[in-house]
């Protein structure tokens, strides 16, 4: 994971990535870096593993704190200064519609950093394991003009999916080391305007590891329906755009349902000429997706 992890293109928490300050150069260098108690030991691994990072902020410290090359220096006193153990992160908004906002959390910097090292690791494996890849809508979009012309694939989408993913589900699901891994990167709270929030679920938009998270619970009951119903094993995930063949189409709602993600009924469809998934609607195999204007 740590050799993975990776600075992100969003905002990270604190006041030093405002104003279009959110390029990994500002987030290497502004500090102190904001982080959760519970990154808190990663965190630091992952900085004392790296030559260059660990020499450039002993320099910043000594500079900072006016002491000499070679003279030692006080490593609990360094890691406060150069840590900012924060409680969680921060609630917003970002537009999806031209009347509606998305909610999204403002994760802290080296939280994100450490996620991204989570997300990387599960898009190879769901790559190598299942054939899914995270970094491709492709095979959605072929599968979503197949299904429009066939009608033998049924496209199916979830509402406030990535907000729905309990704590509860992702431990009855996940391998436990993977689990408490997710828990110690992981935001437990958020501040919104001034009230911290208690957060049920695994995680928010805006946490490095969400969409990868949501895509492998998503193809794991994909492909559980798919086993149960005897359905040919043809199938897509990406995020909660899924794919699945029509004989499996109304098991796989009902155990989404049961793992506590309600379907999309306006973008779901079973039957028909009609087929939507990631960014492409197809009717009778021709994509007549409209101009969608969000502000």
């Amino acid at each position: 994971v740590i050799g993975h992890a990776k600075h992100g293109p969003g905002v990270s928490l604190g006041g030093l990535y405002k104003d279009g300050k959110s390029t990994e150069f500002y987030k290497w260098r502004s500090l102190p870096y904001s982080v959760t108690i519970g990154a808190l030991p990663l965190a630091k691994t992952a900085i004392a593993s790296d030559p260059r990072w660990i020499g450039a902020l002993d320099d910043w410290y000594r500079n900072e704190k006016s002491i000499p090359i070679g003279q030692p220096i006080d490593m609990t006193d360094f890691w406060s200064t150069v840590l900012k153990v924060v409680d969680g992160n921060k609630i917003t908004s970002v537009p999806k519609t031209a009347i509606t906002d998305r909610t999204i959390a403002i994760e802290p910097v080296l939280n994100v950093y450490l996620q991204l090292g989570v997300d990387h690791i599960i898009r190879s494996r769901l790559r190598e394991r299942w054939g899914y890849d995270l970094n491709d809508q492709s095979l959605n979009q072929l599968l979503a003009k197949e299904a429009a012309l066939y009608n033998t694939l049924a496209t199916i989408d979830l509402a406030a999916a990535s907000d729905t993913i309990s704590l509860r589900i992702c431990e009855m699901l996940l391998p436990a080391a993977w689990y408490a891994l997710l828990l110690d990167l992981r935001s437990p709270v958020g501040d919104r305007d001034g009230t911290q929030v208690t957060y049920e679920k695994i995680s928010s938009m805006g946490n490095g590891y969400t969409f990868a998270i949501e895509s492998v619970l998503f193809a794991a009951i994909a492909r559980c329906a798919i086993r149960r119903t005897g359905a040919e094993r043809k199938s897509a995930v990406y995020g909660d755009d899924i794919i699945v063949p029509t004989a499996a189409a109304q098991e796989t709602i009902d155990l989404l349902r049961y793992c506590g993600f309600d379907t999309n009924i306006d973008k779901t469809f079973v039957d028909g000429p009609f087929r939507e998934s990631c960014g492409c609607d197809y009717f009778r195999g021709t994509n007549v997706r409209p101009v969608f204007l969000k502000r």
